[in-house]
């Protein structure tokens, strides 16, 4: 077959897709390798917490990135790895390095590996509740109009709380699968199916962690809710995600539904109760006509 200038510029660009895959693939597996692992090994209570947030940070970075790869191929990639870089530098105590609550429930009873397992997961968890929270806001000012005609305003208030954290939740599951499908060497087209699957997937699940975390009942019925609720559905994306890239089940799911039974109560403490919303509780029944 001759070569022409077309496929020439296709063998080119494969080449090039290559190259930048297998940079890819490297700067995203350097987490699994931290530099200079020694430097963290006393970390105590407060150092797990700090660098799990600046960890999670990464991590949020990386998977904007990802969600830029999703847009256009190439176009986050510079944002990916330098989330994953910012992941990597920031390790976890190394007498937790390699272990997890999966294959070592031991881990359970520590509250530093707890610690840090939470605060990891807190930078992905706030702008799903700020969405969550700004919703229910916006609704509860408009109770009186057409968004809570023929229903409780707490309940409106509740149902848009739920809606606004899947809206602010599946795009980051996007971008992080888009990431590990990228890791695993899979294509663009794979890449972009398993990144909307996980989309989709994330919806509802987001949509019952966030109605437990808006829910009208008061607030210590509330926390205990949420951390049932989003231990659950924080678990279980995981397990879906890694249904969807063709990867080992049950490895992931503990961690996150520790990371989510703890963030979901203080999603809810945060929020508040029925009280936070006096104006609301006043809207629930009409005022009955004076009578003379």
């Amino acid at each position: 077959m001759p070569v022409t200038p077309s496929t020439r510029n296709y063998e080119e660009g494969e080449r090039e897709r290559q190259a930048r895959m297998a940079e890819w693939s490297r700067l995203m597996t350097a987490r699994s390798h931290p530099v200079d692992i020694n430097a963290y090994r006393n970390l105590g209570m407060g150092g797990e917490i700090t660098e799990g947030l600046q960890r999670g940070g990464g991590n949020i970075a990386s998977m904007l990135g990802g969600l830029g790869n999703l847009a256009s191929e190439g176009l986050g990639d510079r944002l990916a790895a330098y989330g994953a870089e910012v992941a990597a530098r920031h390790p976890r105590s190394a007498e937790f390095q390699g272990r997890s609550i999966a294959t070592d429930p031991a881990l359970l009873l520590s509250p530093r590996s707890l610690a840090g397992t939470a605060a990891e997961a807190l930078p992905q968890f706030l702008p799903s509740l700020a969405t969550g929270a700004g919703a229910a806001a916006l609704t509860g000012r408009m109770a009186a109009g057409a968004i809570a005609r023929g229903m409780s305003p707490a309940v409106a208030r509740m149902l848009a709380g739920a809606a606004g954290t899947a809206v602010g939740g599946a795009p980051l599951e996007m971008g992080g699968v888009m990431n590990e499908a990228a890791t695993l060497g899979k294509s663009r087209e794979e890449q972009v199916n398993a990144a909307l699957l996980a989309g989709a997937a994330s919806i509802p699940l987001n949509l019952a962690g966030g109605a437990a975390i808006f829910s009208p009942a008061r607030l210590l019925p509330r926390m205990g809710l949420s951390a049932l609720t989003e231990g659950t559905t924080e678990g279980t994306e995981e397990e879906v995600q890694a249904a969807i890239l063709g990867q080992p089940l049950g490895r992931s799911f503990p961690e996150a539904a520790i990371g989510g039974a703890i963030l979901g109560p203080l999603g809810s403490a945060a929020y508040g109760g029925p009280s936070a919303a006096p104006p609301l509780a006043a809207q629930e029944t009409l005022p009955e006509p004076s009578t003379l």
